[in-house]
Parts: C-alpha cells; sequence; structure tokens
C-alpha cells in the first residue's frame, strides 16, 4: 500500500507537473500568437504606408510633369501661331517670349525673321511708290530675296536712268 501511495503523489506530482507544462506551452504559444499579430499589423501598416507615399509620389509627379509640359508648350504654341500668320504674309508681329533656354532661342530666331521681311516688306512699299532709294541688305550670298531685291533695284534704277537718257534724247 505505501507503493500506491508514492505512485499516487507522483501522478499528482506528474499531472501539477503537465498542467505547468501546459500553462507554459500556452502561455508561450500566446506570445508568440501575439508576436505574430503584432508583426502583421505592422508589416499592414508599412504597406499601407508605402502604398501612399507611391500614390502621393505619383500625384506629384504627375502635377510636376503638366506644369513643366505647359512652361514648354505654351511659348511653342504661341509661335505657331505666329509661324501660321507669316505663312499667310502677315508679318506684323511681336513675339513676347523672352527666355534664355532653346524656345528663347526659337523665338529670337523668329524675332529676326520677322524684322527681316518686315524690311524687305517696307523696300517693296517704297519700289511700289516708285522710290528706288530702298536699301535691302541681303543676310549673306545665299539670302535670294535678298539679293533678288538688290539686284531689281539696281536694274530698274538702271532702267530709269536710261529711259530718262532716251527721253532727252528724243526732246
Amino acid at each position: 500500500a505505501g507503493g500506491n501511495l508514492v505512485m499516487g503523489e507522483l501522478d499528482g506530482d506528474s499531472e501539477a507537473i503537465q498542467t505547468m507544462v501546459r500553462e507554459y506551452y500556452a502561455s508561450v504559444e500566446k506570445g508568440f500568437t501575439d508576436g505574430l499579430d503584432g508583426v502583421e499589423q505592422q508589416t499592414a501598416s508599412a504597406i499601407t504606408m508605402g502604398i501612399t507615399i507611391a500614390i502621393v509620389a505619383l500625384l506629384i509627379g504627375a502635377i510636376v510633369s503638366f506644369y513643366i509640359a505647359r512652361i514648354i508648350s505654351n511659348p511653342i504654341s504661341k509661335i505657331a501661331k505666329v509661324s501660321d500668320r507669316i505663312a499667310m504674309v502677315d508679318i506684323q508681329h511681336d513675339i513676347d517670349i523672352h527666355s534664355k533656354d532653346e524656345i528663347g532661342q526659337l523665338a529670337d530666331s523668329f524675332r529676326r525673321l520677322i524684322d527681316y521681311m518686315q524690311d524687305l516688306a517696307g523696300a517693296a512699299e517704297l519700289i511700289a511708290a516708285n522710290d528706288l532709294t530702298a536699301a535691302v541688305e541681303p543676310k549673306s550670298d545665299r539670302d535670294i530675296l535678298g539679293n533678288s531685291f538688290q539686284t531689281m533695284i539696281a536694274n530698274l534704277t538702271e532702267m530709269v536712268k536710261s529711259l530718262g537718257d532716251n527721253a532727252t534724247q528724243l526732246v
């Protein structure tokens, strides 16, 4: 009967140990589960924050791109409108674009073109009014229009002089 008593005590101790092990295991498992839940929450927060930052960056990028596109396209549109009018031989225009970039260079080139065409138009008006004192300076040897104007003025001047000489001889 003494052995049963010891065994009974051992069984009670064994059950107590098993209960403690179960409680310890449950505690470790709860800590592990709580830790995983925390990691999952942090991961979800990080993903949400990353998506939010990406969306904000895309919106800022789109706004900046739109702004830059407008900065580039507005002056070019103005120059295109003026060039369309020049193509219709309407040369009374002013290009009000003054920047230091390529668009500014394009605007400067168009201003020089308009000035030159206005000079030629002024010379043509003088010639049409029988005033052959118009001075046309060709921009280069390749300036067909300027060289033609210069030749035309010289030829007309010579023709008028010749007609005057002939008229004097007839009288």
